[in-house]
């Protein structure tokens, strides 16, 4: 008797499975280890971006790659077995603003048969420790699908080895990892997760933004607004 075919769910992570920003637990790491002035160096030289960002000039998203990039580069040098250290700071940081109602959504494909993947640009050792504090919680069958660092005899290099996994390049990988296995829903929260979404058969839209808020209601999607994340110490 042959094995059923596996099912896959795709979830990203930030702004979707959780409120919080990886790029802010890695700043406060690097403040905890006494680096406050490697990081206001970076901030400064970066300044004059992060304006013309916040005033909505120049492309969104070219300048948040460029802003996590340049975070990762603040632990260059770093052995990989260092910078699991932070890796685990910041998936804990994550996993504190985690949105319940998308996580309980999350768990029911799980007990129906389904392996759940977190699917995001966050490089891939954050999202390994986020999928380790998952499967404690019950999601025994869960994948980290991020972004690969570069590493160099052992040490991070401060660069990524592929381009981050957001948009187009996040579904192709996804693809990829599947297979012929079919993907029952995806749960994103922007424009960006939009290949993704149009890779299951049921997408689904979590406080999402204006164009993929538009987007889900064309096609009659499920969308989930609830911004409030879970309530924990």
């Amino acid at each position: 008797m042959s094995s059923p075919e596996p099912v896959y769910v795709a979830c990203d992570v930030e702004g979707t499975l959780t409120t919080a920003a990886h790029w802010e637990a890695l700043r406060d790491y690097l403040r905890q280890q006494g680096r406050e002035r490697d990081f206001r160096r970076y901030f400064l030289r970066r300044l004059p971006a992060l304006l013309a960002y916040r005033l909505g000039l120049g492309d969104r998203q070219t300048f948040r790659e460029r802003w996590v990039r340049g975070i990762l580069n603040l632990y260059a040098g770093q052995t990989v077995e260092e910078f699991a250290a932070p890796a685990a700071y910041t998936a804990d940081h994550l996993w504190r603003a985690r949105r319940p109602v998308v996580l309980e959504a999350l768990q029911a494909h799980h007990d129906a048969g389904a392996t759940v993947i977190f699917a995001s640009g966050i490089f891939q050792p954050i999202l390994d420790a986020l999928a380790d504090l998952a499967a404690a919680a019950g999601l025994q069958r869960v994948l980290g699908l991020g972004t690969p660092l570069e590493i160099v005899e052992g040490r991070l290099t401060g660069r990524t080895a592929l381009p981050l996994s957001v948009g187009p390049l996040k579904a192709e990988r996804l693809q990829a990892l599947a297979g012929d296995a079919s993907f029952a829903a995806a749960y994103g929260d922007s424009a960006a997760d939009l290949p993704m979404l149009r890779l299951s058969r049921r997408p689904v839209a979590v406080a999402p933004d204006d164009a993929l808020q538009a987007a889900a209601m064309e096609f009659g999607w499920l969308v989930l607004d609830d911004p409030t994340p879970a309530s924990v110490p």
